[in-house]
């Protein structure tokens, strides 16, 4: 899936890129965990971007966008040498003979002061949160990428096969996981799955690593007895959303209609 860093203008506008990326991840993968944040970009000191981070519930704000978001039924298209406009579903060359290449393009709405309205709100919705702790956020991420791995993890036992002896069932730890966490992460993972039997192994590359139980243990029946979408076995903690600003000072907690806000105290 990777990092999106969609402008929140065109968020707003149906059928542009940041429209569709964002809707998509919503109408396809609406039981993925996705983490999503409102930037507001206030101050530059150096190389080092200053300002706001509001947390968003992602599901939430799907459907808030659907709602919300307006018709652009015609694109600028900037070029070297002068601008033309064209049908938002036009195929267009990135080179015009009359007029170079394309610098960049403009998605126009149909209801121009609609776009204005629905961005002048969701800016004064943010204004009204309360400052959030950065420091306690970030604790709360890497406590929930544990859990929701794990429970991952949980799901995938319950469908899988024997491993090739015949002697374990076997499921990969999810390689986005591996990629961000230490050798602590993983043993406090362990902690969380429910098996008894549970051991690890690791190619020589280091590119995967595998959790086994025991086939022949009591647990496999107990394991095959849980219902798919069962939430018991591993409990996610109680997540909050806050406020967070993207200074080197703490924030307090917050929340708001979609998700929320995190501000510093400068």
């Amino acid at each position: 899936m990777g990092t999106h860093c969609l402008p929140e203008r065109d968020v707003f506008l149906k059928n542009t890129y940041p429209y569709n990326t964002l809707t998509y991840y919503g109408e396809q993968l609406p039981n993925d965990r996705i983490l999503a944040y409102t930037i507001e970009v206030l101050d530059r000191e150096n190389d080092t971007l200053i300002g706001d981070l509001y947390e968003l519930d992602y599901q939430s704000y799907y459907q808030h966008v659907k709602a919300t978001a307006i018709a652009a039924d015609t694109v600028r298209i900037g070029y070297e040498y002068g601008t033309r406009e064209y049908p938002a579903n036009a195929r267009i060359n990135d080179f015009d003979k009359d007029h170079g290449e394309i610098l960049y393009r403009e998605a126009l709405p149909n209801d121009p002061l609609a776009l204005q309205h629905i961005l002048s709100v969701e800016k004064q919705n943010r204004q009204l949160l309360p400052n959030g702790n950065f420091a306690d956020h970030l604790v709360t991420l890497h406590e929930n990428l544990l859990t929701h791995e794990a429970q991952r993890i949980t799901k995938a036992m319950q469908l899988t096969r024997y491993s090739h002896d015949e002697n374990y069932y076997t499921v990969e730890i999810a390689q986005t996981f591996l990629a961000i966490t230490d050798k602590k992460d993983i043993e406090q993972l362990c902690s969380l799955l429910p098996y008894k039997s549970l051991s690890l192994t690791s190619k020589t590359d280091g590119y995967q690593t595998r959790c086994y139980i025991h086939a022949d243990k009591d647990e496999v029946h107990e394991l095959r007895k849980q219902t798919l979408y069962n939430r018991n076995a591993i409990e996610l903690p109680a997540y909050s959303v806050n406020k967070e600003k993207s200074t080197k000072t703490t924030a307090k907690k917050s929340q708001n209609r979609h998700g929320d806000k995190m501000t510093p105290e400068r």
